[in-house]
């Protein structure tokens, strides 16, 4: 490939961008501290909000990209595990029937997201779902 790099604009892309990745930490308080120390910022968002935290959020540069860390209590054992990405798309559904439709498999179903909450936090409503690919890599 020359130094040009490919953009896809067309109206047929399904994935818009991604909107956060998520870590998974054994001690998510000790993990925090350590991205805050590197980011220079602290957590915009806690769950839950007294206490040890199990989930954390940054938000990170210009476009507020977002890194959360979950406590690994939470790590399916199914080796689906590892960074969990969450990706912008006009259409859950149309999304996990074509994740789908490639030989994905689904670990839960859409699910609606009320704003505000978790995962991802989101001030407008949202939906989810799960599912991992052939490679391993697991899709939220």
């Amino acid at each position: 490939m020359s130094g040009s790099m490919v953009v896809n604009r067309g109206e047929n892309t399904m994935l818009r961008g991604l909107t956060t990745v998520s870590f998974y930490a054994g001690d998510v308080a000790a993990a925090a501290d350590w991205y805050a120390a590197l980011l220079g910022a602290e957590p915009y968002f806690r769950r839950p909000a007294d206490g040890p935290p199990a989930y954390v959020e940054f938000r990170i540069g210009g476009h507020e990209h977002e890194l959360g860390i979950i406590d690994a209590r939470y790590a399916p054992h199914d080796g689906t595990g590892g960074a969990i990405a969450y990706w912008h798309v006009d259409d859950v559904q149309a999304a996990l029937d074509r994740l789908v439709e490639l030989g994905a498999t689904v670990h839960e179903k859409v699910a609606e997201r009320a704003p505000g909450s978790s995962p991802p936090p989101s001030a407008t409503r949202s939906a989810t779902s799960w599912a991992s690919c052939t490679t391993g890599t697991t899709w939220r």
